[in-house]
């Protein structure tokens, strides 16, 4: 095996030992742009920080002014929210909902109504996570190992989905405590997510996410926009009547050739 390899970026060839991470080339180039690299493209392929490089190859530096850039940033800021949650409320149920005002809409089932000082308080601890710039971590587990630790978080969403990974090792990320399945690449590590906000929104709340000019913006304060929300309200007591409220429960219903009798409903 060869013991370097040339990695060609903006049209200027670099040498790195065989297997370098992606994530360390993109630490050892100059960058010109304020906007911190959020992943690279590989082979035309979106890849992880840790990907290694084991052949000569070209890079494209993916930032936030790329669509696949916006799309790791609200990944990871989702996660980084997903441990900040963990940390501060323990096996409390945590339900993504619809986009609003370029932010995710979310559930926090407390056993109580959330408050603001809630919020406050989750979106401080992000920060913190924010602050620490600490890795995201991507690992790989045995099946059995993936369901015990889902069932031990009691989360039943993931656990109806885990059969149909069709995998003996589940691959799991995660930027503290918290072990998420994994859906996308991630940024290299927390402190890349450099602005976001969390918004009262109705029953829940709604993750803010910026633009990008000459620096960073939030995106406007989110409208009462009560119609819209009211039918995606209506369509989750649908699916909770119909007991199909995830992934994994649909494709139950798909393997067991019920999905019809919901078609028709």
């Amino acid at each position: 095996m060869r013991k370097r390899i040339t990695v060609k970026i903006k049209g200027k060839k670099h040498t790195f030992p065989t297997g370098v991470k992606v994530a360390t080339v993109l630490n050892s180039i100059e960058q010109k742009s304020r906007l911190r690299p959020l992943g690279a493209i590989v082979f035309n392929r979106l890849v992880d920080p840790d990907y290694k490089l084991k052949s000569d190859c070209s890079i494209k530096v993916v930032t936030y002014k790329n669509w696949q850039g916006v799309a790791v940033y609200r990944r990871s800021a989702t996660l980084i929210l997903i441990e900040a949650v963990h940390q501060l409320f323990p096996k409390k149920r945590l339900v993504i909902g619809q986009s609003v005002a370029e932010g995710y809409y979310f559930d926090l089932y407390l056993g109580r109504p959330l408050k603001k000082e809630d919020i406050a308080r989750i979106e401080e601890r992000m920060r913190l996570i924010v602050s620490r710039d600490r890795q995201f971590e991507i690992n790989y587990v045995a099946y059995r190992e993936a369901k015990a630790y889902f069932e031990e978080q009691e989360l039943e969403d993931k656990l109806k989905l885990l059969p149909y990974l069709r995998t003996s090792d589940v691959c799991l990320v995660s930027c503290g405590d918290f072990q998420e399945l994994y859906s996308g690449p991630l940024a290299p590590s927390t402190g890349a997510i450099a602005a976001f906000a969390l918004e009262s929104y109705q029953e829940g709340f709604v993750l803010r996410f910026p633009t990008w000019e000459e620096k960073w913006r939030l995106s406007p304060t989110v409208r009462q926009e009560i119609k819209l929300f009211n039918v995606y309200r209506e369509t989750r007591r649908w699916n909770n009547i119909l007991s199909v409220e995830n992934v994994g429960q649909l494709n139950d219903l798909c393997v067991s050739g019920r999905i019809r009798e919901l078609i028709m409903v």
